[in-house]
Order: C-alpha cells, then structure tokens, then sequence
C-alpha cells in the first residue's frame, strides 16, 4: 500500500466512525423524546381526568381553570417530541450496490478517495439532521418544563 493508500483507508475509519457517534446521538435523543412523551401522554391524561372529575363533582382545584392552558402545553411538548423521533433522515454512506456497479473498474485508491468523498457527504447531512432532532427535543423539554412549573405554581401558590 502507498502512503497515499494508508491515509485514505484511515480518514475511511474516521469517517465511519463519526458517522457512528452520529447515528448514536441521534439515537439517544429519540429514546429521550420516548420517554417523555410516555410522561406527556401520562400528564394529558391526567389533565383530562381530573378535569372531568371537577366538572362531574363540586370540588374544584386551581388546575380546573387553568387546565386548557396545562393541556395545550403538554399537547405542544408532545409534538415536538413526536417530530424529534419521526427524524429519521441519517445516511450511513453510499448504497453499497451502487457504489461498486460505479467504482469497479477504477483503480483502488480512486475508489477510497471517492468513499471517502462520500461519507464525508453523509457526515455533513447527518449533522445537519442531527442539528434538526437535538432542537425539537430542547423545544418538547422546554415546553414541558414550563407546563409542569405552571401546574406545580396553580397547585401550590394558587391552592
């Protein structure tokens, strides 16, 4: 193998491998975007019970006037969840098929160059993605911060 060979085979590797981390962070934010939408889920339902709990009976809570508004929060953060997890726009490189049917008869080094060419490509896409999905999940967590802070303010101030 040249020189040339060698650094091209270990910019590959690195390449690979950012494309790893990156495909494993994405991961990441979509198990957290899950996990907390199970607790939207879980509030809104709450929410609504205990809504109709006060409209059926005479006791009232602070949350009773305020639940539409504890509601659409919970709602909003919810989505953002949703669209954090429904990102699923990550390349992992070149459709193996196609790259060989393109890059068979050309010499090794040419080819590596052209792999290379082409995780580069996808580590740009995939950040560019990942940018997309990490601020979706900042805007759920924030919405739902603030919701449960309003309802914790309604329930403990207000009360």
């Amino acid at each position: 193998m040249s020189d040339q060979e060698v650094i091209v085979s270990m910019l590959i590797d690195e390449a690979r491998g950012q494309i790893g981390a990156g495909l494993a962070n994405a991961d990441s934010h979509d198990n957290k975007a899950l996990a907390l939408l199970g607790v939207d889920v879980a509030a809104i339902i709450g929410i609504i019970t205990l809504h109709t709990t006060e409209v059926t009976t005479a006791a009232r809570s602070p949350l009773d006037r305020w639940w539409g508004l504890l509601l659409i929060g919970s709602a909003m953060s919810a989505a953002a969840f949703l669209a954090t997890v429904s990102n699923r726009a990550f390349w992992a490189g070149p459709a193996v098929d196609r790259f060989y049917a393109k890059h068979i008869h050309e010499p090794g080094l040419i080819a590596q160059f052209a792999l290379l060419t082409d995780l580069n490509i996808a580590i740009t896409h995939n950040a560019d993605a990942l940018t997309w999905k990490r601020g979706t999940w900042y805007v759920g967590f924030v919405l739902m911060t603030l919701t449960a802070g309003l309802g914790i303010v309604l329930l403990v101030v207000v009360h």
